[in-house]
């Protein structure tokens, strides 16, 4: 398994476990608009994946679903948590039903989740987010000036965000500056080089929710 990394997290509510995990380019606060709702009935766990937000990365050119999967795991041992309810965005989706495949999901809601595309939708996704990845990368100073303005962040945004221009201008720039600075690539070559498979060993509930309007995931 993958050596145990100190995946940051926030902790917010009582109740019955919840993890939640955000998707590629993103960190914990993807989930800040429902924290509050979510923590009036259980204990949600908001974590950064390994390579994003504040958790450090894994090693190697390419980092799995797999490996992604491990280091989850290894955090809900340190957490005491045998299980929990799972919900991902996207990549953290993928991560959802791998850590239901795995026996570690009291229930699973996947929102959107990656790995049930065909190889030639694959590769449009490849190019689609690792253009995202580098134009943030290489014109971070730009996106945050153009992020200022609803036209700036409907631009940027109209692949991820259903109506960017509703986002506020420090959310949009936070989002640009995750995107920017995370540990992108890696994780994007393990990602679309799966599909998602063995989802028939899962015996816990399991809830999908698609996006009507999703462009770059549009199954």
């Amino acid at each position: 398994m993958t050596t145990s990394l100190p995946l940051h997290y926030v902790k917010q509510g009582t109740g019955s476990p919840l993890l939640l995990i955000h998707g590629i380019g993103a960190n914990w606060q993807t989930w800040q608009p429902v924290l509050d709702t979510l923590a009036q009935h259980h204990t949600v766990y908001a974590v950064d994946s390994a390579g994003f937000g504040q958790s450090p990365s894994l090693p190697g050119h390419m980092v799995t679903m797999a490996q992604h999967a491990d280091a989850y795991e290894h955090w809900m041992d340190a957490q005491g948590l045998a299980q929990a309810h799972i919900s991902g965005n996207s990549m953290g989706g993928g991560l959802a039903l791998e850590l239901a495949k795995r026996g570690r999901a009291l229930t699973c809601a996947p929102i959107s989740p990656v790995g049930f595309w065909r190889p030639s939708s694959a590769s449009v996704i490849r190019r689609t987010l690792g253009s995202s990845h580098s134009q943030a990368k290489h014109f971070l100073p730009l996106a945050r000036l153009l992020c200022r303005s609803a036209l700036g962040r409907k631009m940027i945004f109209r692949f991820a965000v259903a109506k960017p221009e509703q986002l506020t201008v420090q959310q949009a720039q936070d989002m640009v500056t995750v995107m920017a600075r995370c540990d992108f690539t890696p994780s994007l070559r393990g990602l679309v080089a799966e599909t998602s498979t063995g989802l028939a060993s899962i015996t816990c509930p399991v809830t999908v929710l698609w996006g009507t309007r999703d462009t770059l995931l549009p199954y």
